[in-house]
């Protein structure tokens, strides 16, 4: 019950910080991968392909919105661009 104690602090500081939609993306995640690891019963999604696919974009596209939100990706974009000096 540690753990998920634990969990449950980085998905209520996810919805302060950062709204409803990243701890519904994270509560989604640790489900599929409680049924993953461990066999568990789904409690948010079935753990198929096609539930993975959908996440796997999803995530990708948080992901993307935080490094915005932080300014890495200007960073990231100068370094991917080999003609351009550092």
């Amino acid at each position: 019950m540690r753990n998920y104690r634990h969990h449950q602090k980085i998905w209520e500081d996810s919805s302060t910080l950062l709204g409803e939609e990243y701890y519904s993306a994270l509560r989604e995640l640790y489900d599929l991968r409680m049924q993953a690891d461990y066999g568990r019963i789904s409690v948010f999604l079935e753990l198929t392909p096609e539930t993975l696919k959908i996440n796997l974009v999803k995530v990708e596209f948080l992901i993307k919105e935080i490094k915005l939100k932080l300014g890495l990706n200007q960073e990231n974009n100068k370094n991917d661009d080999p003609n351009k000096e550092n």
